[in-house]
């Protein structure tokens, strides 16, 4: 039986420095920052170190478990800030779109004539709505950016990390391949995942973060 030794201090402190400090990353506007771990890529290990690709991995999803927040660069809110802006002028513009579609249906599908007037008032009345949220968004931008240029860093604070529900009991996610494609489909802003492959009579081991919003390695 191989007998694993411990993950050696560094390697924690190194990894805990990556999720909690500020860098040049990005995580997703949130109330939390969803963390994932994976399995290590072992494909180019022989069959009798395998459970490296679990075991290493485990260890250091527990041994970091107190790491409970990440504190945010500069960079990291200037892009958080930009793309929840750009999402939400999205949906704003998508709901004019919509509110006018449902305009041009009732026009061309309502046959009474007074039932048409009333219900193409109520109509019109969503499409303003929905166009003064857009002109109050777009002001408000405005007047974000603004602020955000007198902003002191001095006043960033930390966010809130959570850990992936399916790591919560120790299991992992499978080998990650394409770290975008994963962080997309469970809906991570940063996952720890990496490879293990032996380099003569040594395991070695290579352990990245990836912060989902920049898809990017750190």
């Amino acid at each position: 039986m191989t007998v694993w030794p411990r993950v050696p201090p560094v390697a924690v402190c190194v990894i805990a420095a990556l999720l909690i400090l500020g860098v040049p990353c990005i995580a997703q506007q949130r109330d939390s920052l969803v963390l994932g771990w994976a399995e290590l890529d072992a494909r180019n290990l022989g069959a009798e170190y395998q459970n490296a690709a679990v075991l290493v991995p485990r260890q250091l999803l527990t041994d970091l478990s107190f790491v409970n927040a990440r504190f945010p660069g500069e960079t990291e809110l200037v892009v958080v800030a930009r793309d929840d802006r750009q999402r939400t002028l999205e949906s704003l513009r998508s709901a004019i779109a919509k509110a006018r579609a449902a305009r041009d249906l009732v026009a061309l599908t309502v046959r009474d004539p007074a039932k048409r007037e009333s219900d193409l008032m109520a109509a019109e009345a969503k499409i303003r709505l929905a166009t003064r949220a857009l002109e109050n968004a777009l002001q408000s931008e405005g007047a974000s950016e603004e602020s955000r240029a007198d902003a002191d860093e001095t006043e960033l604070a930390p966010l809130p990390i959570a850990l992936l529900d399916l790591n919560r009991d120790g299991t992992l996610l499978p080998p990650v391949t394409d770290p975008v494609v994963t962080c997309a489909e469970k809906q991570l802003d940063l996952l720890v995942y990496g490879t293990v492959r032996l380099i003569g009579a040594f395991v070695a081991v290579d352990v990245v973060v990836h912060v989902a919003a920049l898809g990017m390695d750190i």
